[in-house]
């Protein structure tokens, strides 16, 4: 009798403890690897210098550089099947397929395709990858058997970042990205944060939004859910103390792995042109380095909020040795503009697919006050002045008026509120389950 009443006892102990899901939040530290500014030529404006942020990830157990690519839902990892050292010789590890227990081939490495966009050849595999404890099973991904110099020497490999359809029918779960994978594992679920700089290493969040990241309020604007990237609208501009000049609506892609920023020729011209800037080559604009630095420029939100870029991230600074300088703002004409490094260096950004929506603060700089809380929420702690930065006070807004817009495949949770109720349902579920079988295997004894 005793021995049955202890065995019941230690199995309700790991019943209650196997039972203690909490959903997530986790940050990962994004490593800088260059300043994103432009190089000059003697021939040209210059391609791009090296500008991508990376984190750590696994790949069926082995860490992998990765830089996060907002504009981007594919994923694709250099790999030991690519033998050409020029391709791989500078990168800083490979994936192994061959020693992970967890990896099979999707389709077979004879049929390789095209799958960076940029001379990237690759064929689907399929493995565990995982971050700060959280793993997406059986995700698949390109792995790259030729590369040719796509990668940044501290680089192996890209994660696509962007959004996915709403059709269930449109993607499997081994073909989500990772973060829609574990997004309804997360405090807030399907959110995640950027905090990067041009001159710092910075943060990805997920799951909570960090107050002492970013000063004063988020201006958030809805994303039109048809589309398929991190999308908003904007209607308007000024450049520095001038008036706001309305124009028609244009669409801009926040885009973690772009380097500059592509406006309307409408927009770009005149703003150049109130400095002294000329065009270059690659829809670029060149400045006289005199001029630094030039005016700020504001875009105004279709939601009536606005977005105040400081000028001294919109061109290369001057370093001396010349007259010309390099912008930073593109003017090719596109169905939608990319928002890349050079806004997101000076704006603390939010992710939220699960609110279909889109938010930008000001980062906070020491001595600021913390940012204000999105929504209904009430911070764990906060304090009303700061001379440095401290630690993080992270807050979750207990619900939202947004209309949501949940992943294909998963379970709407809108709020806290919400996700708290679906944990502490499959809690009892867990309890339940544990405390039946208990009395079986007692009462089998």
């Amino acid at each position: 009798m005793y021995t049955r009443l202890i065995l019941i006892l230690s199995l309700l102990v790991s019943a209650i403890e196997s039972a203690n899901i909490t959903p997530k939040r986790f940050s990962i530290p994004a490593r800088r690897l260059g300043n994103g500014l432009r190089q000059r030529d003697e021939n040209e404006a210059g391609a791009d210098a090296t500008n991508h942020v990376v984190v750590d990830f696994t790949f069926g157990g082995q860490q992998i550089p990765v830089a996060l690519d907002s504009g981007s839902t594919f994923t694709y990892v250099a790999s030991t099947l690519d033998t050409n050292m020029g391709d791989t010789f500078s990168l800083p590890t490979l994936y192994n397929p061959n020693i992970s227990s967890t990896y099979h081939d999707e389709n077979d490495p004879s049929d390789a395709f095209d799958c960076g966009g940029q001379s990237v050849v690759c064929f689907m595999g399929v493995d565990d990858v995982a971050a700060a404890g959280l793993t997406a099973k059986g995700m698949a991904f390109g792995v790259a058997t030729h590369l040719e110099g796509v990668f940044d020497s501290g680089q192996a490999a890209t994660m696509g970042f962007g959004r996915q359809a709403n059709d269930p029918s449109s993607w499997l779960p081994r073909d989500q990205t990772f973060w829609l994978r574990i997004g309804n594992s997360l405090e807030m679920p399907y959110l995640f944060t950027v905090n990067i700089y041009q001159d710092q290493n910075g943060t990805f969040d997920f799951g909570f939004i960090d107050t002492t990241k970013y000063t004063g309020e988020i201006a958030f604007v809805p994303m039109d859910t048809t589309q398929t990237n991190w999308n908003f609208k904007m209607n308007g501009f000024a450049i520095g103390n001038g008036s706001v000049q309305t124009v028609d609506e244009f669409v801009g892609v926040v885009d973690t792995g772009g380097p500059n920023m592509g406006l309307p020729s409408y927009i770009v011209k005149p703003y150049f042109d109130s400095f002294g800037g000329s065009p270059s080559p690659g829809n670029s604009h060149d400045y006289p380095c005199s001029a630094y630095p030039p005016p700020d420029l504001t875009l105004y939100l279709e939601t009536g909020g606005k977005l105040v870029l400081n000028s001294t991230f919109l061109v290369d600074p001057p370093d001396g040795s010349q007259g010309t300088c390099n912008g930073r703002v593109d003017d090719s004409e596109q169905t939608a503009y990319n928002i890349g490094a050079c806004v997101l260096d000076q704006k603390f950004v939010v992710y939220d697919h699960a609110n279909a929506r889109i938010g930008f603060a000001d980062k906070r700089r020491d001595g600021q006050l913390e940012g204000v809380l999105p929504g209904n929420a009430t911070a764990s702690s906060s304090s009303s002045t700061a001379t440095s930065v401290p630690s993080s006070t992270i807050v979750s807004p207990e619900k939202s008026t947004a209309t949501s817009v949940a992943p294909a495949g998963t379970t709407t949770a809108h709020s806290r509120g919400n996700r708290t109720l679906d944990i502490q349902s499959e809690v009892l579920l867990r309890y339940v389950y544990y405390l039946f079988f208990s009395y079986i295997m007692c009462y089998s004894l």
